[in-house]
């Protein structure tokens, strides 16, 4: 009976560096995820940074998979991946709609801006969907 020493797991342990990258990719995601949700709040066109800080939030989120994969965190970045690229995805689709749609909603926000009653703010939001097909070239 000779019994030989176990192997060590198929996943490799974190390296120093690996480690570092893995932090700083994480860390880089989540604040491209911040700036893209903060720049949804503001006005057209400042609205449109956060499709810019979306496709960041997916480039980091894929880079993060690719460092994490042959390591013992590949779950926990997974299960980031799973959350963050779809709220990247949206993120971006929101801001290429706003783009798409640019005019009529610069004129959306600016009828609420000058909107002073519950009324006025109510019939923004009915001229609306006219405004979007008049926009439409067909």
């Amino acid at each position: 009976m000779t019994s030989e020493p176990r192997r060590p797991q198929d996943q490799p342990a974190f390296s120093p560096e690996r480690q570092k990258a893995f932090s700083r990719t994480l860390l880089s995601a989540a604040m491209c995820m911040i700036v893209a949700w903060g720049a949804t709040l503001l006005p057209l066109p400042f609205s449109l940074i956060a499709g810019l800080a979306g496709i960041g939030a997916l480039v980091f989120l894929v880079r993060l998979m690719v460092i994490a994969w042959p390591t013992p965190a590949r779950r926990s970045a997974s299960v980031t991946a799973a959350f963050g690229i779809p709220a990247s995805i949206v993120v971006i689709g929101l801001a290429l709609l706003s783009l798409v749609f640019y005019g009529p909603m610069t004129q959306y926000q600016e009828c609420l801006d000058s909107a002073l009653t519950n009324s006025a703010v109510s019939s923004c939001g009915k001229d609306l969907p006219g405004a979007i097909l008049e926009w439409l070239p067909f």
